[in-house]
């Protein structure tokens, strides 16, 4: 899970990453992502990425988002 300074919060799956509303009771959005258990997160929000790597595994994935989870 990451809480972005913005309050955005993004919760990750064995195989997706999810935006969640600020209470966390609805999913805004859900992006499923071909390497499994993404575990650590950074959102910029000047530029609106979110960068996010996975365990065992020496890919870092970069979503651009406009107020909801994009690729």
């Amino acid at each position: 899970m990451h809480v972005a300074a913005t309050g955005q919060v993004f919760v990750f799956g064995d195989n997706s990453i999810s935006q969640v509303d600020t209470v966390g009771t609805a999913i805004i959005n859900t992006v499923s992502v071909d390497i499994s258990q993404p575990t650590s997160a950074y959102f910029n929000e000047d530029t609106g990425k979110l960068l996010v790597g996975f365990r065992n595994n020496n890919d870092i994935i970069e979503f651009h988002t406009k107020g909801n989870l994009t690729t």
